[in-house]
């Protein structure tokens, strides 16, 4: 069987290499499950991603590699966005087409596939292998932590265009005889992930003040799966018509959320604008300590507003309002598309999504786990192939409804988990060396508590992450009889260095203290983090020894002097010693003359 990846070869968000992920996750899980199998492998990209390709340890399992150049792909267009719409959106024209399948036909160079796996609108290659099996590739709905990560592959296109929204109607309609066994997943999926939530306290506030709250997760302009979807030409416009659609509605407070790769809101001019214009805005101050933490927001909102983003998906799985303003698949799902009724949305009850939930989680998204394991991902795609004739029955469930229930749940990580920026790190070592998974995370704050129940500890090991300076108050753990004991700071010589009790952070040092004992908890404090720049500490330090070896060197010089004179003073008491010698002598001398003077009178 032939497969080709096929990575959209136009260069997209001014990044050459935007899609390498592609490269390093997707691709790689598919290949490293069939590689044994009986698959030849292709790829086609532009040329600054077959660079890297030639250089990755899959590249012996590849049959061959198609690299493209721009010069080649724009050749009706410019713009890269403008070439995609017309694919995406089959705005094409016969000219376009002819170009478009000459040009493929000369690359491929005769070559047939059987599965063509995109992640791009391709629709000159459904015309040139009419009897090609396409799967479109995206990132499903969870796709980040805390919840593992989930794929889908569409026979049909992605997004706006995808097997969701053709085959709609049957997806709502179908038979939901294990509607209590997923009522139960959720309600444990909903404990894991409501479970040392960092936003419940903030929103609670926030209640106090709004009668309902709305989530507003941007996205990325500039990106084919937003612009296409809707009119809005950047995140800052979409956001600002927003606020200003809901202003008007004193009792409704707009969360917004930001994407990783457009953060505008990180500049503090913008947001200042933003508060003094809508009362509506709310930007909550605890998302800055988190990565994609608009699915930890969504518990404790009333509705999501979206274009196309996977958290709206989200509002169906804790039972919320979707109020979509573009035209993906999204809109199916949608309580209304606009925003003037808002109030009067709000107000009704929520529909009931449950069934089309169940639907894709059983059997469009994909958890990773399987997409990895050989004989699950061979057999999907050999049962592809047979499907691609009956595509309304495409899809069967992924596995026994149990076993991927409980396989989720497992796989769900610690919300400590999504922290990022400023953090804590503390790894510990049970015996058998340091490991990712046997880290935890934690905010700087006054005191740190980590729990571990009991279990045999040799080392612990601390990483101050994206900070400067920090003080350690105190630090001890409590062993398995409740007595408390200090934590002994280990001697290596890659620990952090000890000023006057600061600790000046190098990323690539840390903290290690042994224990070699069962520990039920680890307690440390940490004080007046981030009081200076590391520059300026390290600057105030320089002078400080500067000064030591100053006062040192005088110390010496003293020494010395002092020295000199002992030395001198050595030879002033020598001398002091001769005269009074010389002296002695001579009153001696003097009184033998005396003495022989007398006797010669005396005689």
């Amino acid at each position: 069987m032939n497969i080709l990846f096929y990575i959209e070869p136009l260069i997209q968000y001014d990044n050459p290499v935007l899609q390498e992920p592609w490269l390093y996750i997707h691709i790689k899980n598919i290949i490293e499950a069939l590689k044994d199998e009986e698959f030849n492998f292709y790829i086609a990209s532009n040329s600054a991603l077959s660079e890297k390709i030639e250089k990755i340890e899959y590249r012996k399992y590849l049959k061959e590699v198609f690299s493209f150049e721009q010069s080649e792909l724009k050749v009706f267009s410019s713009s890269t966005l403008d070439i995609l719409r017309k694919w995406y959106e089959k705005s094409f024209n016969q000219e376009d087409m002819s170009t478009y399948k000459n040009l493929m036909l000369k690359k491929f160079k005769g070559n047939t596939f059987d599965i063509i796996i995109t992640f791009s609108p391709v629709e000159y290659l459904k015309e040139i292998y009419p009897s090609v099996l396409f799967l479109h590739y995206e990132y499903g709905m969870f796709s980040r932590k805390p919840y593992p990560r989930t794929y889908y592959l569409d026979p049909i296109n992605s997004n706006g265009y995808s097997y969701l929204d053709k085959y709609y109607s049957k997806i709502k309609n179908i038979d939901f005889k294990e509607k209590d066994k997923f009522l139960d997943f959720l309600k444990k999926l909903s404990n894991v992930i409501l479970k040392d939530n960092p936003f419940e306290d903030e929103i609670k506030k926030l209640k106090k003040e709004y009668k309902y709250l709305i989530l507003l997760p941007l996205q990325a302009s500039n990106y084919w799966i937003f612009d296409f979807e809707t009119e809005y030409k950047s995140q800052f416009e979409y956001l600002e018509d927003v606020l200003i659609k809901t202003l008007k509605f004193k009792n409704i407070g707009v969360i917004v959320t930001q994407h990783s790769s457009n953060v505008f809101l990180n500049n503090e001019k913008t947001v200042k604008y933003l508060k003094e214009k809508y009362s509506n805005f709310i930007l909550l101050e605890t998302t800055k300590h988190y990565f994609e933490v608009s699915p930890l927001i969504v518990p404790y909102v009333d509705a999501v507003i979206t274009i196309s983003t996977s958290v709206g998906f989200h509002a169906l799985l804790w039972g919320k309002k979707i109020i979509t303003l573009g035209k993906s698949y999204l809109k199916r799902l949608s309580d209304t598309n606009n925003l003037n009724n808002l109030d009067k949305v709000l107000e009704l009850d929520t529909k009931d999504r449950k069934k089309i939930l169940y639907w894709l989680l059983t059997r469009y998204y994909i958890p990773e786990d399987y997409i990895k394991n050989s004989k699950w991902i061979s057999n999907f795609l050999e049962r592809s192939i047979e499907k691609k004739d009956d595509l309304e029955n495409f899809y069967d469930q992924i596995d026994n409804s149990k076993v991927l229930f409980n396989k989720f749940i497992e796989q769900c990580s610690l919300i400590s988990d999504t922290i990022s920026g400023q953090y804590l790190q503390i790894y510990v070592n049970y015996g058998n060396g340091y490991f990712e998974e046997n880290s935890y995370k934690f905010l700087y704050g006054d005191e740190i508590k980590l729990n571990l129940s009991g279990r045999y500890v040799e080392y612990i090991l601390l990483k101050f992450r994206e900070i400067d300076s920090v003080f350690i108050e105190k630090s001890y753990y409590i062993n398995k009889n409740n007595e408390i004991e200090e934590l002994m700071k280990s001697d290596s010589p890659n620990s952090y260095r000890n000023f006057q009790n600061m600790l000046l952070i190098d990323e690539l040092k840390f903290m290690e203290y042994k224990i070699n004992n069962e520990v039920m908890e680890v307690n440390i404090c940490i004080r007046d983090y981030k009081v200076l720049g590391k520059n300026e500490l390290f600057e105030k330090l320089y002078n400080l020894e500067k000064k030591l070896v100053i006062l040192d060197k005088r110390n010496n010089q003293l020494i010395g002097e002092k020295e000199e004179l002992v030395k001198q003073n050595s030879v002033l008491i020598k001398e002091n010693k001769d005269l009074i010698d010389e002296k002695n002598r001579t009153l001696k001398a003097r009184i033998l003359r005396k003495i022989s003077l007398i006797k010669s009178k005396i005689k």
